[in-house]
């Protein structure tokens, strides 16, 4: 059977936590979203560099556009949905290295490096760089799922459709003159 090698969200009740958690926080999601916690470029940074490692394509398409809207030249959006950062402002690199390790982990990430993190930026920065985290990671998955789903059911309608008693063409045709064996 195909694999599936995006993370996605595997049961319901994560996703319901998920979104309950930033429900719950919304008047500080829409503080992030008006560039009041942290700058709408630093934002997109983050989201475009969490959003490189889980692959959402809604996203990446979403936020391509939006961080050139918000300063970042094609070329940096291009280097941070790649893995790379030297177009990004030195202040910014610690916490756009920890978003992409946070999302490469699962968000289990080690205590010591958020720790660091709260050190170098401050409390109300380092918890606007996490709030980003959550919201992008969270957007990420919910991406996938839909791209999981949909790929499941074309898988199914896939196999449905292919009689299992009749061979590929290949198997039937000589690769050589495309003569029948």
């Amino acid at each position: 059977m195909d694999q599936f090698e995006k993370r996605y969200y595997n049961n319901p009740v994560s996703l319901i936590g998920d979104v309950y958690r930033l429900l719950s926080r919304r008047a500080d999601v829409g503080r992030l979203m008006r560039g009041e916690i942290i700058s709408n470029s630093f934002r997109e940074r983050l989201m475009l560099a969490v959003t490189a490692v889980n692959r959402c394509k809604y996203c990446a398409s979403v936020h391509s556009r939006t961080a050139s809207n918000h300063g970042l030249s094609e070329s940096e959006v291009g280097q941070l949905m790649d893995g790379l950062l030297p177009e990004c402002p030195e202040a910014e690199l610690p916490a756009i290295r920890y978003a992409r390790h946070l999302a490469e982990c699962g968000g289990n990430t080690d205590p010591q490096a958020r720790q660091q993190l709260y050190k170098y930026y401050g409390e109300k920065q380092a918890a606007g760089i996490e709030l980003t985290i959550q919201v992008i990671q969270v957007a990420n998955l919910c991406g996938n799922t839909l791209d999981y789903w949909i790929y499941r059911l074309a898988f199914w309608r896939r196999r449905r459709r292919q009689p299992t008693d009749i061979k590929p063409l290949s198997d039937n045709l000589s690769i050589v003159d495309g003569t029948k064996n």
